[in-house]
């Protein structure tokens, strides 16, 4: 295994190891010089240098699901025991129920060792173990490195996650006086409420630095309109913002009021240049609502990209896509457009195919579709 190991040669030329053989021997007699780790569902070490990149093999899907992922995260501990030089940090483990307390402890030891980290993400995704005390710990890990510039958390579908798990991200990730990119993803997360929205909220407020934001709350049922009002209220104070993507698909308790509550903290953000907006599934929203979000799209002059899903709300009609269309025509800057009305029974074919046609006439639209 001390063999060299060129730049340009790829994964499928690494003579795999046995089960037996440990990661910690494998990688053994390198010397880390990277920026950048990659640890994805194929438990792959990447190692990232100024000159192409290696790739260590740790142990295929099969074993990692056999042996647990604890056993995983204690090995790539021990191997990065050496290294402080990590700038950028991608943990890919979705779906690993084998995943526990230990496993988290380990991870947490991992992050705790790379101070000049400038982005992490953590994509747990369906890990059913994680807990708000494992979040806790995460939080606290992610405390020491107040250079962070990105953060990306995906705790899809860890059902045990409540408010009382995403406060510590406001308790101890306050002082992130850097963060430019924060994405955050608490969909199917069945707990969660207008609780965890107001702590995301009290995250939010007052971060002038912020350029990037994704908040996805799809499919959490507890989330209601007056979550909306308090994420709003925080999005208002957020004036550098470029992108931002907020997803509420199948938020049924989600209606008209909430859609105008937000609409006006929309509006502030004039910087904006990426607006994606999902409500797909929310019944109760009708062309009131949805008007509401239209009327504020010409003062966002400098937007160049707008996808908006409204799938299956049966409210809406022509009436709101001729409010849309109209607003539309006063955005200059405008380069692409995605529009999803699926299942939209209140509107009809030819007003939609009005709006089609009007879209692609418009002169500054490079990109646009219609559904």
């Amino acid at each position: 295994m001390k063999s060299k190991i060129s730049q340009n040669t790829t994964f499928d030329s690494f003579n795999l190891p046995s089960h037996e053989e440990s990661s910690e021997n494998i990688i053994k007699g390198y010397k880390i010089e990277k920026t950048e780790i990659d640890v994805n569902s194929r438990t792959l070490y990447r190692i990232k240098r100024k000159r192409g990149f290696i790739l260590k093999y740790i142990g295929n899907s099969k074993e990692a699901r056999l042996v647990s992922s604890d056993r995983t995260l204690q090995d790539l501990n021990k191997i990065l025991k050496s290294t402080n030089k990590i700038q950028k940090f991608v943990f890919d483990f979705p779906w690993y129920e084998a995943i526990t307390d230990k496993g988290i402890d380990y991870l947490c030891q991992i992050i705790r060792r790379f101070r000049r980290l400038r982005s992490i993400n953590l994509r747990l995704t369906g890990c059913s173990n994680i807990t708000n005390t494992e979040m806790k710990n995460v939080c606290k890990a992610l405390k020491a490195l107040i250079s962070l510039q990105t953060i990306t958390l995906d705790f899809e579908n860890c059902i045990k996650i409540n408010d009382t798990g995403l406060h510590y991200l406001s308790k101890y990730l306050k002082k992130h006086i850097y963060l430019q990119n924060l994405a955050l993803n608490f969909s199917v997360c069945s707990e969660v409420n207008e609780k965890e929205l107001y702590e995301v909220s009290q995250f939010l407020k007052g971060r002038d630095r912020l350029k990037n934001i994704s908040l996805n709350f799809a499919k959490c049922g507890g989330i209601t309109s007056q979550g909306l009002n308090v994420l709003g209220e925080a999005l208002k104070t957020l004036k550098s913002l470029k992108k931002l993507q907020l997803d509420f698909e199948r938020c049924h308790k989600i209606d008209d009021v909430g859609l105008i509550s937000l609409s006006p903290s929309l509006q502030a953000m004039c910087s904006l240049e990426n607006l994606s907006i999902n409500f797909a599934e929310c019944y109760k929203i009708s062309n009131v609502g949805f008007e509401s979000i239209c009327k504020i799209l010409k003062n966002l002059g400098l937007l160049q990209s707008l996808y908006m899903k409204f799938k299956r709300c049966s409210k809406i009609t022509d009436r709101g896509l001729i409010k849309l269309g109209q607003e539309l025509k006063n955005l200059s800057m405008l380069r692409s457009v995605h529009l999803d009305f699926t299942g939209c029974s209140g509107m009809t074919l030819s007003q939609k195919r009005y709006l089609r046609e009007a879209l692609k006439t418009t002169p500054s639209l490079k990109n646009s579709l219609l559904t």
